[in-house]
Order: C-alpha cells, then sequence, then structure tokens
C-alpha cells in the first residue's frame, strides 16, 4: 500500500514539473515563431490544403513557415473511395504556403 501512495505522490509530481516546464516554455513566446521554435525536437502536426494530414518530428522552422520533418506519417483521403491514405517516410519538407495549421504533439 505504501509503494502504491509513493507511485501516486511521484505522478502528481510529475505532473506538476510538466506544468512548470510548459509554463517556462511559454514565458520564451514573444512572437508566433518563437513557439514554433520551442517545438523544435518534438512531434507536431500540421493540417496542410487539400485535406492532408502531416505528422513528424520538428528538424527545423522558418519565418516561411517551411519546415523539415523526420519520422513522417502523411494521411490522405483516396478521392474515389474516400479511403486513408497513409505514406510513411524518413525525412519530409514542406513548404509554408502549404500549411493550414500546426499543432503539437506529446514529444
Amino acid at each position: 500500500k505504501l509503494q502504491f501512495l509513493y507511485f501516486i505522490g511521484q505522478r502528481r509530481e510529475e505532473k506538476e514539473k510538466k506544468h512548470t516546464q510548459r509554463e517556462n516554455k511559454m514565458e520564451q513566446v514573444k512572437q508566433p515563431l518563437d513557439l514554433l521554435k520551442i517545438s523544435l525536437g518534438g512531434k507536431v502536426t500540421l493540417q496542410m490544403r487539400g485535406d492532408k494530414e502531416i505528422t513528424g518530428v520538428l528538424l527545423g522552422v522558418d519565418e516561411h513557415v517551411n519546415v523539415m520533418l523526420s519520422g513522417v506519417e502523411e494521411v490522405t483521403k483516396d478521392p474515389v473511395t474516400g479511403n486513408r491514405i497513409i505514406r510513411k517516410l524518413d525525412m519530409l519538407y514542406v513548404r509554408g504556403d502549404g500549411v493550414v495549421l500546426m499543432s503539437q504533439g506529446e514529444n
């Protein structure tokens, strides 16, 4: 029983630590590009024009939101059947003018 209580306390400490880290990162954000820069090395999801979704680890980003990703999964829909088509790539460069939305995922 004591181990279980310690485990609960440990999880609470981990949650508090993550919350503090998140607050510290948000303090660094002064401009929109800063938010993208703190996502470097983390998993992101891009919503693209043409109903395409791309997920991968953010390696680089510039002021035009041109993005370099690794460990990429691209999801599109087949125009005829409507089925999801999933393509996996080691690395991908995405031109920023096609990006509609970028969200940060879990690391």
